[in-house]
């Protein structure tokens, strides 16, 4: 029978290396297959978020109390933004819908959307935690971390089914209401003291960009 005050064995993890090759590997297989057409958007874009979602959590700290109100803050907001952006014209510049790639609606938004905003802002609070500037110079830093990501998923949302615009493309009004949700939630999360760190935070930002880029220019070259 092992003693109490016997050493604990060491915990295996993956090292970062291998960590950052699973992911390279996983974002290029779904680049592929939705170059190629081999799986569908429906099956490739919720994998995608799922993904996502799944490493930040696997590789995030324990949230504490406040994480845990930013967290759930960051994803209300997100489905009362898209609830905005479908009702009123003056915000999308024109008609917007959600196509059928984000899976199951609730009314007229479909559940997943919110993780469309949600990880880029969860993400953006890493890069800004450290900065040596004031609330508001960090929280515009935040701001720009968080809209360019979802610029990114606006300007691809048609070519994969997961959102529509009157013009194909994004009117640039709605990059307005973006900056403002962006501002909001990177400054809610500084006044928060959101501190959940996630260790592979780049990669998966770098993820969800060459994502939704490779998305948008595989469609358009196509």
């Amino acid at each position: 029978m092992e003693s109490e005050n016997a050493p604990q064995s060491a915990q295996k993890t993956i090292s970062p290396m291998v960590a950052r090759l699973i992911i390279a590997v996983a974002v290029a297989l779904m680049i592929i297959g939705n170059a190629t057409h081999l799986l569908p958007d429906y099956i490739i874009i919720p994998s995608f978020l799922v993904l996502c979602i799944g490493l930040i959590i696997a590789t995030g700290s324990k949230p504490a109390g406040m994480d845990l109100r930013y967290v759930v803050l960051t994803l209300a907001v997100s489905f009362a933004y898209f609830i905005l952006l479908n009702r009123y014209e003056t915000l999308s510049g024109g008609y917007f819908a959600f196509g059928k790639s984000l899976g199951f609606f609730l009314g007229e938004i479909p559940l997943l959307s919110i993780f469309l905003v949600a990880i880029p802002a969860i993400l953006s609070q890493n890069f800004i935690r450290n900065i040596q500037m004031s609330i508001y110079l960090r929280s515009l830093a935040g701001s720009v971390l968080i809209g360019i990501p979802i610029a990114f998923v606006m300007f691809a949302g048609p070519m994969v089914d997961v959102l529509y615009w009157e013009n194909l493309l994004p009117s640039p009004v709605v990059f307005v209401s973006v900056f403002i949700l962006s501002y909001f939630l990177a400054f809610a999360g500084q006044q928060l003291n959101y501190t959940m760190s996630t260790r592979l935070y780049r990669e998966i930002y770098l993820s969800w960009i060459l994502f939704w880029i490779a998305a948008f220019g595989i469609h358009q070259l196509g």
